[in-house]
């Protein structure tokens, strides 16, 4: 799954040229039960871990070789694409998880648990505070006092909107 992710960085580092076309040339077909349709899980998962850690691996060994910009923006594509593969994991329950975990070697189970597990973990954290900060700001203005002072506003915010377009 998700190889064109790892192929086509790649691709474009090794190219002597390349050109970008803003033209729309082909046309994807979106099929029921086709990868990019189908729910999300391990597998995903495990493409994603895979393809990150060979573009670090490579960028590690070619980094020399490149401008810094390019490899920033190689690394922030690797951080990209382990962020997507971060909200999968929090999508995963450990037992679904458990198979693919067990499969790691000692390294790359530690490179998991700081890119798949706490990622997943602050990414599910920042989620929950990112809600219960949306919660609060619909209680505040739900409540009469917000209701009351806003329209109390309205006035002088309408009296210089007025003042500003007779300028």
């Amino acid at each position: 799954l998700h190889e064109d992710e790892l192929f086509s960085p790649l691709l474009h580092a090794t190219a002597r040229r390349a050109v970008f076309l803003n033209e729309g040339l082909y046309l994807r077909r979106v099929r029921a039960d086709s990868i990019t349709t189908a729910k999300r899980g391990v597998r995903n998962v495990a493409s994603f871990f895979a393809i990150t850690q060979e573009m670090q691996r490579w960028l590690e060994e070619h980094a020399a070789d490149y401008s810094p910009d390019f490899v920033g923006a190689f690394a922030q594509r690797i951080n990209e694409l382990r962020d997507i593969m971060a909200l999968d994991v929090a999508e995963c329950t450990e037992e679904e998880l458990a198979p693919f975990v067990d499969g790691l070697n000692a390294a790359d189970l530690a490179n998991f648990a700081i890119h798949g597990l706490q990622r997943a973990r602050a990414l599910t954290r920042a989620q929950r505070e990112l809600d219960e900060a949306r919660n609060e700001l619909a209680e505040v203005y739900a409540s009469k006092t917000w209701r009351t002072g806003d329209a109390i506003a309205r006035i002088p915010r309408i009296a210089a909107r007025i003042a500003r377009k007779e300028r």
